[in-house]
């Protein structure tokens, strides 16, 4: 890995199995996507106040468990998959508008490695299609009105 860190690749390969995992319509889950290593070479690409800002979502996705119940062991990571997708849904649902962002941009950036891995690509029959860069569609993204990304309500 370039980036990560060992606690970053558990987290990051957990919330890819969570949003992809096995048995998915598909039949492709997260970590034969090659999602972990597709954030890994990302980060790589961004200037280091941009990579520090997606690693802290990464930390506080694995760490907020653990804090909220004031044990270390809640981890994100060591939790069962439902547990982690009641913990994933309940940022996308959540009253707090910071939350439901920063799950949007995370299921945002998860989704860019699952659908930029060559045998997802090829399932879905896009293989020839240019996915452009995430660099290029997350500045986009930055840059569209909030109403559009969902977020005012």
């Amino acid at each position: 890995m370039q980036c990560l860190t060992k606690t970053e690749v558990r987290t990051v390969r957990a919330i890819g199995q969570t949003f992809y995992p096995r048995g998915n319509a598909l039949g492709i889950d997260g970590i034969d996507a090659g999602v972990t290593k597709y954030i890994d070479g990302y980060l790589a690409k961004l200037a280091l106040w941009e990579r520090t800002k997606v690693r802290a979502l990464f930390w506080a996705i694995e760490f907020a468990p653990a804090a909220a119940a004031m044990d270390k062991s809640q981890r994100f990571s060591a939790a069962n998959f439902e547990t982690r997708a009641e913990y994933l849904d309940a940022w996308e649902n959540s009253a707090i508008n910071l939350r439901r962002m920063s799950f949007k941009a995370l299921r945002y950036l998860l989704g860019l490695a699952y659908i930029s891995s060559g045998v997802v690509a090829k399932e879905l029959g896009i293989v020839e299609a240019d996915l452009g860069e995430p660099e290029e569609l997350l500045r986009q993204m930055a840059n569209a009105p909030i109403g559009d990304l969902g977020a005012a309500e």
